[in-house]
C-alpha cells in the first residue's frame, strides 16, 4: 500500500520524492481542511501525470514551502503524426518499418496509432498514418533526431512522401 497509518498520522512514505510533503495528515474529516493534505493529493496527481503544471505555494501557518522540484513536475506529452500520401518503393518502407520500429526501443512512447481505419475528414487523400506519443516535446525531437531514427528515416525518404508533425499535447 502507499499509506498507512502510524501514530494516529497518515503516512505517505511513496512520497518522499516530494519535498516537504511527507508530513503526514491528521485521520478523520479533518484532513481536508489541512493544507498538507491538499497539497499532497495535488502532487498525486502531478506526479502521476494527472495534471500539468507546478503546486508552488506555502502553508500559511507553518510557513512550510510546499513547491515541487522542478524534475517532478509533469511535462505536456507530445504527439509524432505520420501522414503517409504516395508509397514509391515497397522495399524501402519494409526495411523502413523494421529499423524504425528498433530505434524506438530506448525511448518512452506509446504507439498510439499504427496504419489502422481512417478516414480523411478535410484535405488531400493520404495512405495511412501512425501516431506517437512522448512524454514530452523534447523526448520526441531526442528521438527523432536519434542516431538510430536517422538511419531508419533515410529508407523512408527513399520509400515513400510523408509529412511528418511534432505537437505538443494540453
Amino acid at each position: 500500500m502507499w499509506h498507512r497509518i502510524l501514530k494516529g498520522r497518515l503516512q505517505f512514505p511513496i512520497l518522499e520524492q516530494f519535498r516537504g510533503l511527507n508530513e503526514g495528515c491528521p485521520r478523520g474529516g479533518r484532513a481536508i481542511r489541512n493544507w498538507s493534505c491538499v497539497a499532497l493529493g495535488l502532487a498525486l496527481a502531478v506526479g502521476s501525470g494527472q495534471i500539468a503544471g507546478a503546486i508552488q505555494g506555502t502553508d500559511p501557518r507553518s510557513g512550510k514551502d510546499h513547491s515541487l522540484a522542478p524534475e517532478l513536475v509533469a511535462k505536456k506529452a507530445a504527439y509524432v503524426v505520420f501522414f503517409r500520401e504516395r508509397t514509391r518503393d515497397a522495399t524501402e518502407l519494409r526495411a523502413y518499418s523494421q529499423k524504425s520500429r528498433a530505434s524506438l526501443t530506448d525511448h518512452r512512447v506509446d504507439l498510439l496509432a499504427v496504419y489502422g481505419r481512417q478516414e480523411v475528414l478535410e484535405g488531400a487523400q493520404v495512405e495511412g498514418l501512425v501516431v506517437l506519443r512522448f512524454p514530452s516535446f523534447e523526448e520526441a525531437k531526442t528521438w527523432y533526431d536519434s542516431p538510430a531514427y536517422r538511419e531508419a528515416r533515410r529508407h523512408r525518404f527513399a520509400g515513400a512522401d510523408y509529412r511528418a508533425v511534432i505537437v505538443e499535447g494540453v
